[in-house]
């Protein structure tokens, strides 16, 4: 299988990019984020290509299992981009916490090899690296709408990693003369979330609620909503704005540094399920199941995002009303829920 995506990278960079567009790999294409992210560059004409650990439906795909540098050289030599936009990872808390080995052979090794095969492909540092890191690096302890000068203080396994992988990309970066862009974006969602982040979740349970009641398998008053801690408050961005930073730092739109994504605002998840209320037909009741809550997170995040703005003018523009009602529609188009 590898022999057949390698032929078809080589004969593809043999062509060149279009003028007015990058070559552009994306790791981790193939998940949420990924996705969004792939749809934006193609429509604004880059060629890309992105990697994952499972086989896909589009040939634009290569499989690439982290840590595996020999595949990654394998990857940059035959496409030869021209910026790298690094999403692949271990990016669920629980999962982290679950298997934290696995979690920094992944994250952490996965990042150097990566690092390491650009390179042998790129020793000179002229291929651009935006590095997705997370916002889970900062201490949850210092207060609301923290910018990039907030003390470090990572309260779990994932963002352990995260952290220690930015430490390896400002070492490489430094070595090489490399651009290199750090995000931490804070909480984001939108269209095609898995069910295991709280909004996604919720507005999975809803649709369910809605097709049971339909069906006549479940009456009004057996309607319930499973939920965590709902006093939680998070800085929520749409996963469209979020893509479109990442898009402008591989295009070079902003100077190399660490930035944050945020909105600046702190929304209650009780202000999420009282939305899904107002968006379903179906009425329900809300049940708190501690196991949904995580012990020891902080009650409330947010961030500062006025370094990027000031770089290079981006902001959440998406309302959360907007995305949270998106996200309900997907669920409801879902075949099976």
């Amino acid at each position: 299988m590898r022999v057949g995506l390698e032929f078809r990278l080589f004969s593809y960079a043999a062509r060149g990019p279009r003028i007015g567009s990058l070559r552009i790999l994306v790791t981790g294409g193939s998940g949420f984020v990924g996705r969004h992210l792939l749809s934006l560059l193609r429509s604004e004409g880059h060629e890309c290509r992105f990697t994952s650990t499972r086989e896909t439906l589009d040939p634009l795909g290569v499989i690439l299992r982290l840590p595996d540098e020999r595949g990654a050289l394998d990857i940059l030599q035959a496409f030869q981009p021209e910026a790298v936009i690094h999403l692949a990872g271990v990016a669920f808390v629980p999962e982290a916490e679950g298997d934290p080995i696995r979690a920094a052979e992944v994250n952490v090794e996965g990042t150097l090899g990566l690092l390491r095969a650009l390179h042998r492909f790129d020793g000179t540092g002229k291929v651009r690296w935006v590095h997705v890191s997370t916002s889970q690096v900062y201490d949850s302890r210092a207060g609301e709408r923290l910018d990039e000068e907030a003390p470090l203080f990572p309260s779990n396994a994932y963002a352990s990693t995260k952290l220690a992988a930015e430490v390896l990309v400002r070492m490489y970066a430094s070595a090489e003369g490399r651009a290199a862009i750090i995000f931490r974006p804070f909480n984001h969602i939108g269209p095609g979330q898995r069910e295991a982040f709280a909004v996604s979740s919720f507005a999975r349970q809803v649709v369910k609620l809605e097709r049971s009641l339909a069906e006549g398998t479940r009456s009004a008053q057996e309607s319930v909503l499973e939920v965590g801690d709902l006093q939680v408050r998070r800085d929520y961005c749409d996963v469209r704005d979020i893509v479109k930073a990442y898009s402008a730092a591989a295009q070079g739109q902003l100077p190399q540094g660490t930035y944050n994504l945020a909105s600046g605002v702190a929304t209650p998840l009780s202000w999420v399920v009282d939305l899904l209320r107002q968006l379903s037909p179906q009425p329900f009741q809300v049940r708190v199941r501690q196991e949904r809550s995580r012990s020891g997170e902080a009650l409330t995040l947010s961030g500062n995002a006025g370094k990027i703005r000031s770089a290079c003018g981006w902001k959440a523009e998406i309302p959360l009303e907007a995305s949270v009602r998106e996200v309900l529609e997907w669920w409801r188009r879902c075949e099976h829920v």
